[in-house]
């Protein structure tokens, strides 16, 4: 809504109310009045639900040497609905004042503010670490825009740790930082990547990572921005290492009894079966 108001000096000297000089159609409409109510009336009088606060700052822009005022406020006497107002004192002393209903918009936002907190609560506890590279010109190389809160619980690094230059390279265990580095250049031919490597956390345990990096935003054929997702997988490495360990003493015992029941009799056989199982496990 939009209207032009013109200030009413009270018997203080001081601006005490306005005169409507002319409202649209949309001021009408915000309050439920006929414009014809509401034009040549004074603003408190015609206008009952028009905030008080929001007549002190039209009294604040009238006093002022002209500076316009644009601000949000709630209105509790229109249904608590928010609005945007802006007020500006013209060069002939009227006040042209706009309101608009962005309640809408704000409830939006409150939505949005509410998801990004549980996001993040979500992100803080989950067993997984995401990181945005974003390329730097001037550095000539993807740099650490944003880390995930979980990185702390999982490797022991706090955010701002994990955001720093050069931090990921001393990361990697040094006898997989080469591989991991030519691996990683294979990104900008295939868009995305995975690959297993070890990193040391900060309470100096070795960890096994899965990374697999994605391609997100390309600008002139180049890629400009990565996702990263790293994910804790020490735990089957060494299950698939022991598996492989059992496999392998298994095949050793076959072997033995083999080569033994070609030799021996059946009770000594099975005597030396017996202890040969011991001296291999």
């Amino acid at each position: 809504g939009l209207m032009v108001l013109a200030p009413v000096t009270g018997e203080s000297g001081h601006v005490a109310d306005f005169r409507v000089l002319w409202a649209n159609r949309s001021v009408a409409d915000l309050y439920e009045q006929p414009r014809e109510s509401i034009e040549g009336y004074l603003l408190t009088r015609t206008l009952v639900d028009f905030e008080a606060a929001w007549l002190e700052k039209l009294k604040t822009v009238c006093e002022s040497g002209g500076d316009p005022i644009v601000f949000v406020s709630q209105s509790e006497k229109l249904g608590g609905r928010y609005f945007q107002l802006s007020m500006h004192k013209t060069l002939h002393g009227t006040i042209i004042c706009g309101l608009t209903d962005i309640s809408n918009q704000v409830l939006q936002e409150q939505q949005l503010r509410d998801l990004a907190m549980r996001l993040e609560h979500v992100l803080a506890a989950a067993p997984i670490v995401l990181r945005v590279l974003r390329y730097d010109e001037n550095r000539n190389e993807f740099v650490p825009m944003w880390v995930s809160p979980s990185i702390e619980h999982l490797m022991g690094y706090t955010v701002e740790e994990a955001l720093q230059p050069g931090w990921w390279q001393e990361l990697i265990i040094p006898e997989d930082r080469d591989k991991v580095t030519e691996r990683g250049k294979e990104i900008f031919a295939r868009g995305q990547i995975r690959m297993e490597y070890r990193v040391r956390t900060k309470w100096g345990r070795d960890m096994w990572i899965e990374d697999f990096s994605r391609v997100t935003s390309v600008h002139d054929q180049r890629p400009t921005e990565i996702l990263v997702t790293w994910r804790d997988i020490t735990r089957q490495v060494f299950d698939a290492e022991l598996i492989r360990e059992q496999i392998r003493i298994l095949k050793t015992l076959h072997e033995l009894s083999v080569e033994i029941a070609q030799v021996l009799e059946p009770d000594e056989f099975a005597q030396t079966v017996s202890r040969k199982c011991v001296e291999v496990l």
